[in-house]
């Protein structure tokens, strides 16, 4: 990373004026800088996914209710039981979902990540909810 002086050819209006020990401050400064925007982008990156893995498991709920239109299974309503967990199910896949999403987007906001309390808070929300979530997915079958 920071080994040496940048070269002039890559900052010349920057590093040539400058003593060796200047140029080696400005080189390390600039890849500190380039490092915090990597990990930026890898956040950033890793926040819209998590945000599209819960809008698809809200997907997943809106198709416990809509699954004979596509081809699967028709819903228990045969049994007063069996129904009422067929609608506890699907509403709470679409409402965790929402949540995850939200607290996915709320994150991108400046006031949860100045605020280390509320963003640590937030991302251990939601590091739950995602162990919740493989949970349930597990088995493979939807209601």
């Amino acid at each position: 990373f920071c080994s040496g002086p940048a070269s002039p050819s890559r900052y010349p209006a920057q590093v040539c004026s400058r003593s060796r020990t200047a140029q080696m401050a400005v080189a390390c400064c600039l890849c500190k800088r380039s490092l915090a925007q990597n990990i930026q982008s890898a956040r950033s990156f890793f926040q819209l996914l998590g945000a599209i893995v819960a809008l698809l498991f809200l997907l997943q709920g809106i198709l416990i209710f809509v699954g004979p239109a596509v081809g699967h299974a028709e819903p228990p309503l045969d049994d007063f039981w069996d129904a009422c967990h067929w609608i506890a199910e699907g509403v709470m896949v679409i409402l965790i979902g929402l949540i995850v999403f939200l607290l996915e987007v709320r994150s991108c906001s400046r006031s949860v990540a100045a605020h280390l309390a509320s963003f640590a808070a937030n991302r251990m929300g939601v590091a739950f909810l995602y162990l919740w979530l493989g949970g349930d997915s597990m088995g493979g079958r939807i209601q």
